[in-house]
């Protein structure tokens, strides 16, 4: 018997699954994957390598509408995109490959932007996205220091459950 999983990991396997399941319309070919910790050996990833997508669910708030004995709620949900990839030591290659890395991080967000994501596990619902953090757009320390691209932009979705 499986458990059900909370509103807010529901929810991350839904942008997982509606990503993986639209990957040939990205730039760049990936496989999305949830993740609580997204930890990752950088050094085994080549320059060559998909860029690694994790899906993080990082916050949850419900707000009660109205009473009564069945009283509804609004839920807003984070879920952390955060997209990492080797792009090499410099030069033009890796100057290429961080603005593809770039497109793709916004065609990750323009994605959601007209969709109502059907979430399995609550019932009846759907996720809207109503807004995106992605301040800073990557991480220069790393890129400097370890040639990796790591980008992390917070998705905010709505759900009335």
């Amino acid at each position: 018997m499986s458990t059900p999983a909370s509103n807010l990991v529901a929810l991350a396997d839904a942008v997982v699954a509606a990503l993986n399941e639209a990957v040939a319309t990205f730039a760049e070919t990936f496989t999305a994957v949830r993740r609580f910790a997204p930890i990752t050996d950088l050094a085994t990833v080549k320059a060559a390598d998909p860029p690694l997508v994790y899906m993080i669910p990082i916050g949850d708030d419900e707000d009660r509408l109205g009473g009564g004995d069945k009283p509804s709620f609004m839920g807003d949900y984070q879920v952390d995109c955060v997209i990492y990839a080797r792009v090499g030591p410099g030069g033009d290659a890796a100057e290429a490959r961080c603005a593809a890395l770039m497109l793709l991080r916004s065609q990750i967000r323009e994605f959601f932007k007209p969709l109502r994501l059907r979430v399995v596990g609550i019932k009846g619902s759907y996720a809207v996205l109503d807004g995106v953090d992605g301040s800073p757009a990557y991480g220069q320390d790393r890129l400097v220091s370890e040639h990796c691209f790591v980008s992390a932009q917070t998705l905010l979705f709505r759900i009335p459950v």
